[in-house]
């Protein structure tokens, strides 16, 4: 899709794993429940009328201005509806709490299955939901932190 204009495209509940939105304009797109994970958009036209309400993206996906989930400032408040995937991810000593940035107050139905995640710091985050399977999680620190119905195996 690089350089591809979508406007005002419907593409729900898509698979996008992986593919290239280089320079496109997606302004008006909506990406309701797509996988985005490991998309790249370095340079897209991305607007508040994009809608990426429940899209899942992961640790690779590259955001309009050429950076990662945890340095773009696409998420200004919070992760817009989107559901974070750090599957096969190593997010070691990381620290995620919500009195750090404000944008991972609400991490519910984020999935880390596979994930290394020693010391990493979830103080006062919503993890409801999520999926933390086969994690390995030595020290992870969840004061505060919302656990409703969290699925954790192995």
């Amino acid at each position: 899709f690089s350089g591809a204009t979508l406007t005002d495209v419907t593409s729900q509940f898509s698979d996008f794993t992986g593919a290239s939105f280089v320079n496109a304009d997606v302004s008006g797109m909506d990406f309701t429940r797509s996988k985005i994970r490991g998309a790249d958009f370095t340079g897209a036209t991305v607007t508040s009328s994009t809608d990426f309400t429940d899209a899942s993206f992961g640790g690779m996906t590259t955001f309009y201005d050429g950076k990662d989930w945890t340095d773009t400032d696409f998420f200004t408040n919070d992760l817009r509806g989107m559901k974070l995937v750090l599957d096969n991810e190593n997010i070691e000593n990381m620290d995620y709490s919500a009195a750090i940035d404000p944008r991972f107050v609400d991490l519910s139905e984020s999935s880390m299955v596979l994930t290394i995640a020693n010391g990493a710091i979830f103080r006062g985050n919503n993890l409801a939901s999520a999926f933390l399977q086969q994690i390995v999680a030595a020290g992870i620190d969840f004061t505060g932190a919302t656990l409703n119905d969290v699925v954790s195996q192995y």
